[in-house]
């Protein structure tokens, strides 16, 4: 068999399979013939279904060629190398050359300009560092030293492997850190380009592909420029090595890095080229074995390049292969492996372009980018989306991407990546995309408003009948949360009695399930039905749409029901609590939980905080309108600190969290909101809270979380410390009776309820002394008061689902 494309790297000598049916990749492209040659696609995961892997920009599958390489090195020829004189090291050290060979072949280097890293980090980490290193080295080797008034230019889409390391190149040299932003498509901006790389720049570091937005950056741009004011380049090459024809020569760059474990090579080998007169010039990275020339007790000399940088053992069996790995990838063809990326990327941006409320963070075509799509769903985390995926047996990246700045451009605290590579398949994309549509909101088209009907009475029932009731409930709970999702309330939402027939068509769903879905919504008496000449029509009340169908009304309740999906995955740690008496921290429920927390009591805080509960405080609210200091402790991801920010622009809102997440989402909301002048978010506990320069608060507050808190007490000692002498604190907590007797009507149900699985598992991770519930009552609320300092308590406004206080020192 044979590539036209591209001749393979002593592919035939290395025993790689060559695959030869045409494809979509290009001539002699057949994807089938690939997978073949990935065992762990053949996995079955999440009870039994196919994997489909679409994380390869994260790390990619290792193909048989690779993983009997590195096999065979070490059950035939393990040794260490360049030392030994026996048949075994003279093998392993024609192992590591050899490799070392095929990988420079590989992008069209000389084998004596490629170091062999741990990973691509180490190879960057070792141009800044020896750029440090470069200012008290020997004479001879302080040419490229850099120092205060010379500049280092980075983008803001690199990785954190490629910006952290120019960062504290800087801390350590005085030099100055510079960088280019981003276009609204995810491209770099290069408007400023010659501003920016100006004539004190000594180093532009940037990405040859942006692993967050896909985009190919312009290198033979970035790199003129750079030339005409003398500044060494340094390309991040990880995401395009793998994926593309690459030659360091035609490149025209400095130094160029890439990881084995992006290109179906091993982890724990990476590589840097660098041109052979700067690696002379430059001193060492570290020192030891293997990297030294005469060493004596006063002094040493090094290496030439590449060993220099090469201190201690090298990554031989890694080497070996990663060369294999080359091979392979030659033996495809990095023509075709582009061709055939390219197509899969297309047909993933269409599918997405498709599906409501997905938000493409990058270029949304296949001009100038590769196969790494970023993309964030209306009302839906990353985390949640990962989840969603992993059950049917999709493998995405959820998070930052280590490339958090690039994330926080676009106003994502997180996002999630869909990437492709040689074993992908168009029908993967295609699970892809149907599964992510099954989390989008479908869109509802407009049908005439018939008047509701009459709603039924409620029969009385025996507590059996009660039992049963319960759990009609509960499992009628999947139901409701699968019409929230679908869009389903509110498509009824005003437009008065429907068939199920037309409610299908608004929705998009199947009239079957359409027609049991509102059967138990009828039953819950959610939905009223009525039968008329043969035709049953089904309505959505007005009073219950406020309900289930507005998630910003006062009464929106609809958003519990997504907590309860999350409860029951935590039931086996609720089952070990009851046992040992452990917890289940915040952050370590599910996503949704998130959401649906947020849900249920954004309502009332909208409705609320600003118009009845601040008015309330003595005081308060003309303090604020003078420019008053607020600290909302516990903020969560901050709409009660914003609420307040907004109604209130002339003081100044800080809001703590302990949970590390929560508080990167409020600290972006309230950029989007242009708020983020007047609040700030901060990650610390209540109990760390110190008082601010210049004085105590004017207020704090709590919203519904102190007895989420492990230690209380210190929680409102530490408020007690930074409220001033004229200060308020205002405590919100739940408005239910300590007496579980009391708490028998439906929010009281509730709210004990989520004491057992939510608010009390989330105090005891905390390992405070005391972790109260949700319904400890006013009395011991009052008496943690007293002990914390404070002297006069008063209660002050209340609603159903919540009681506020007022504390003053």
């Amino acid at each position: 068999m044979t590539i036209a494309a591209e001749p393979a790297c002593e592919c035939a000598a290395h025993g790689v399979a060559v695959p030869a049916a045409a494809g979509p990749g290009g001539p002699g492209y057949d994807v089938d013939r690939v997978r073949a040659d990935f065992p762990i696609l053949a996995r079955k995961v999440n009870g039994g279904r196919p994997l489909v892997y679409l994380d390869s920009a994260a790390t990619s599958q290792k193909p048989r060629a690779v993983l009997e390489a590195e096999s065979d090195y070490y059950r035939l020829h393990n040794a260490n190398v360049h030392r030994s004189y026996h048949e075994l090291g003279r093998e392993a050290t024609e192992l590591l050359e050899g490799g070392r060979r095929r990988i420079a072949g590989f992008v069209g280097a000389a084998p004596e300009d490629v170091v062999l890293t741990k990973n691509a980090s180490e190879a960057l980490n070792l141009v800044a560092y020896a750029l440090g290193n470069a200012s008290w080295a020997e004479p001879e080797l302080r040419s490229l030293a850099l120092g205060p008034g010379d500049r280092v230019v980075v983008t803001e889409m690199e990785h954190h492997s490629n910006l952290m390391p120019w960062q504290q190149l800087c801390r350590q040299t005085g030099a100055e850190l510079a960088w280019l932003t981003i276009t609204p498509d995810g491209r770099l901006d290069l408007g400023d380009l010659a501003e920016v790389v100006n004539e004190r720049t000594k180093v532009f570091a940037f990405t040859h592909q942006s692993n967050v937005y896909g985009t190919v950056n312009p290198v033979g741009t970035l790199v003129a420029r750079a030339r005409e004011v003398g500044a060494l380049t340094v390309l991040d090459a990880c995401q395009s090595v793998p994926h593309m024809p690459v030659d360091v020569a035609a490149l025209g760059v400095d130094f160029l890095a890439f990881s084995g474990h992006k290109m179906c090579g091993p982890t724990g080998v990476g590589v840097l080229w660098g041109r052979r007169d700067l690696l002379r010039t430059l001193p060492p990275f570290q020192t030891g074995g293997e990297m030294n020339d005469q060493v004596a007790m006063d002094s040493s000399t090094y290496a030439q390049p590449p060993y220099r940088f090469e201190a201690g053992t090298p990554v031989i069996a890694q080497t070996v292969g990663l060369a294999a790995a080359c091979d392979y990838l030659g033996g495809l063809g990095r023509q075709n492996i582009a061709a055939h990326c390219a197509n899969l990327t297309a047909r993933a941006l269409d599918a997405l372009a498709s599906i409501p409320g997905v938000r493409i963070v990058g270029p949304a075509t296949t001009q100038d980018r590769g196969a790494a799509i970023s993309f964030s769903l209306a009302d839906r985390f990353p985390d949640e989306i990962g989840a969603h995926l992993d059950k049917r047996g999709i493998a995405i990246r959820v998070g930052h991407l280590c490339a958090r700045p690039a994330c926080v451009r676009f106003g994502l605290p997180a996002t999630t990546r869909v990437s492709f590579y040689v074993y992908n398949t168009e029908r993967e994309v295609d699970l892809f995309a149907e599964a992510l549509a099954e989390l989008a909101e479908p869109a509802i088209h407009a049908l005439p408003a018939p008047k509701p009907a009459a709603r039924p009475d409620a029969p009385a029932m025996p507590f059996l009948d009660r039992v049963f009731g319960d759990a009609a409930t509960a499992i009628t709970g999947v139901a409701v949360s699968v019409g929230d999702r679908l869009g389903l309330y509110r498509a009824m939402a005003g437009t008065g009695p429907l068939t199920a027939a037309e409610l299908a068509a608004r929705t998009g769903t199947r009239e079957n399930y359409l027609a049991e879905w509102l059967h138990t919504q009828v039953g819950a008496g959610y939905v009223h039905s009525e039968t008329s000449a043969g035709e049953r029509t089904y309505v959505l009340p007005d009073e219950h749409a406020a309900v289930l169908a507005d998630p910003d009304a006062p009464g929106a309740g609809i958003g519990v029901f997504a907590a309860v999906q999350a409860l029951y995955r935590v039931e086996d740690q609720l089952a070990g609590c009851l046992r040992d008496g452990g917890g289940v921290d915040w952050g370590d429920y599910p996503p949704e939980m998130f959401r649906a927390i947020a849900r249920f009591f954004r309502p009332a805080y909208n409705a609320n905080i600003v118009s009845s509960w601040l008015p309330a405080l003595d005081g308060v609210t003309e303090r604020l309108a003078a420019g008053g200091r607020v600290a909302d402790i516990g903020c969560g991801i901050g709409h009660s600190t914003l609420l307040m920010a907004a109604a209130h622009p002339h003081a100044a809102f800080d809001g703590y969290d302990y949970h590390q997440p929560s508080v990167d989402h409020a600290r972006i909301v309230a950029d989007e909101r242009g708020l983020a002048d007047r609040a700030r978010f901060h990650t610390a506990a209540a109990a760390d809270l110190r008082p601010p320069p210049g004085g105590g608060y004017d207020l704090v507050t709590f919203f519904n979380c102190l007895h989420d808190m492990g230690d209380p007490l210190a929680a409102l000692r530490a408020a007690r410390g930074i409220v001033s002498p004229d200060g308020v604190v205002m405590l919100v907590e739940p408005n239910a009776e300590a007496d579980p007797a009391t708490n028998t009507h439906p929010i009281g149900r509730l709210f004990m309820a989520l004491s057992f699985t939510l608010c009390l598992p989330a105090a005891a991770a905390q390992d405070g002394p005391l972790a109260l519930g949700n319904h400890a009552g006013e009395a011991e609320l009052r008496g943690l008061a007293e002990q914390a300092g404070f002297t006069r308590w008063r209660r002050v406004a209340e609603t159903p689902r919540s009681a506020v206080y007022e504390l003053r020192p």
